[in-house]
């Protein structure tokens, strides 16, 4: 699975559909390359990919994968993947039921 296949513009959400069709079995290779990749434009398609699947409702409850796409934005240097990485993670968030994480003193 090539997810650098995506990289056009626009992204190719066909391709993203695809991968987030595979459903829940999908998830474990997708975190792994999230978590190996340091090319924000890797990571920011691998973003993509976990949005659409949060549409799609495999996503609901799992604060581990969003936790981890949360890890990896927040890490991101390059503003505008940065900027767009943030808004598929509250559409992710949103889809997923869950809320932002907060951090009470």
């Amino acid at each position: 699975m090539y997810l650098c296949a995506m990289r056009g513009e626009p992204p190719d959400l066909d391709l993203a559909d695809v991968i987030a069709d595979r459903g829940e079995a999908a998830i474990p290779l997708l975190m792994d390359k999230l978590k190996i990749t340091k090319d924000e434009m890797e990571q920011e398609d691998l973003i993509r990919v976990f949005e659409v699947m949060s549409g799609k409702g495999y996503l609901r409850g799992r604060t581990d994968v969003v936790s981890a796409i949360s890890d990896v934005v927040a890490q991101m240097k390059l503003a505008p993947i940065k900027e767009d990485s943030q808004e598929l993670l509250k559409k992710i968030r949103i889809n997923s039921g869950i809320k932002p994480f907060t951090y009470v003193p």
